[in-house]
């Protein structure tokens, strides 16, 4: 009885592939985390603290330290200059201009983190860091930080619309109904005579009514409209959370292994189906109708057997080798990916890139119209 290797060659199969994808996991999440430390390490900034000049990591620079800024050196952080001497920025890596800006605490005092010194040295209060600089804002909007604090910034700006809209509306018709208060005794003073009193009351009541409805229609209209665009929002904003989810996991490559295993398991499903078919109408015709046997119990024992041949079918039909080879595959990919000094965090990028067909690569970040205009001409030596 030798069933009991295919299910242990199956089992290490699963393990094999399990194991791999994890290792290849965590040691590319390793050198990742080591390169992103010794960076992070490498990375110095001056900073005044206690009355001194000290470098510190980046990391650690908060709002508000004056950091000097020199020739070389990468800005940190946002913030503005307070001080500075023929101080140029490259911000190719943000806005793709080439030309270098011209900074100073008279213009332009803005800077950006992520760019990079030219020429020149300075000073600079920091303003941003973390994940409200420039660079952590754009890298958020890529997906390259956790989706958390970009859920929870959707779910406050939902809630902004129902929560402003019913107070500021309160807030006038308080503001209406202290004004109609302030009016009516002005009114009432200057008339004599009972009659026009009277008549001054009445109208004053119809005048405070209608404003008080006026008031209050426009109120629960306000808050229906903006209950209506909070719910508008909630759901627009869940549908394409759960859609960005969903689309997120799945691979090209995974998409095409499972439609893959999909056609091959109809495939073995019906070749299982016409082999219990063929093996049961064939003991059929060569047992009642040749032998002309009767049906006995013995029967049931030849087609529990030929159930479980086309069982058999079934499970050899299925490609559990396929995610084994295409997993060692990647991990090779990776391996010499390395040795050209690219680091791969994850095995799916492997098969992204494959399928590139096109890359588009900026060059400058400025758009020209290909044709050549004249600006300036020498003229028998005079300048036209």
């Amino acid at each position: 009885n030798l069933e009991w290797i295919e299910g242990i060659a199956i089992l290490v199969a699963v393990l094999v592939v399990v194991f791999v994808t994890a290792f290849n996991d965590w040691r590319k999440e390793r050198q990742f985390r080591g390169l992103q430390s010794k960076i992070e390490k490498d990375q110095q900034a001056s900073v005044v603290r206690d009355n001194h000049i000290q470098q510190i990591p980046v990391t650690e620079l908060v709002v508000g330290d004056l950091c000097f800024i020199k020739y070389g050196d990468l800005i940190p952080a946002d913030g503005i200059i307070v001080q500075s001497s023929d101080l140029k920025i490259d911000e190719s890596s943000l806005t793709g201009e080439t030309d270098l800006i011209r900074k100073d605490e008279g213009e332009d005092v803005g800077l950006l983190s992520g760019t990079h010194v030219m020429e020149g040295s300075g000073r600079m209060v920091v303003l941003g860091v973390g994940l409200n600089s420039q660079v952590r804002s754009i890298m958020s909007l890529l997906g390259a930080t956790a989706d958390g604090n970009e859920s929870k910034d959707r779910k406050s700006n939902i809630t902004t619309p129902s929560t402003k809209a019913p107070s500021d509306l309160s807030k006038q018709s308080v503001h209406l109904e202290d004004e109609t208060k302030q009016r009516t005794p002005t009114i009432s003073e200057k008339r004599s005579h009972e009659d026009q009193l009277r008549l001054v009351k009445t109208s004053k009541d119809k005048n405070d009514n209608k404003t008080n409805e006026s008031t209050r229609d426009n109120k629960k209209k306000s808050q229906n409209k903006a209950k209506n665009a909070a719910a508008e929002l909630t759901e627009d904003t869940e549908d394409d959370h759960i859609d960005a989810g969903d689309a997120k996991h799945i691979s090209v490559l995974q998409l095409k292994l499972t439609t893959l295993a999909l056609y091959i398991g109809y495939i073995g499903m019906s070749a299982a189906f016409l082999t219990l078919i063929s093996l049961i109408l064939r003991y059929c015709i060569t047992t009642y109708v040749i032998k002309k046997q009767k049906p006995s119990g013995i029967d049931i024992g030849y087609f529990i057997s030929f159930l479980i041949q086309a069982i058999t079918v079934i499970v050899v039909a299925v490609p559990e080798g396929l995610p084994l080879a295409v997993t060692v595959a990647l991990a090779y990919a990776v391996r010499k990916m390395m040795t050209d000094n690219n680091l791969v965090r994850h095995l799916d990028a492997c098969e992204t890139m494959g399928n590139a067909s096109t890359i588009c690569s900026d060059k400058t970040g400025t758009l020209t119209t290909n044709s050549m205009t004249v600006v300036q001409s020498y003229i028998t030596g005079r300048s036209v």
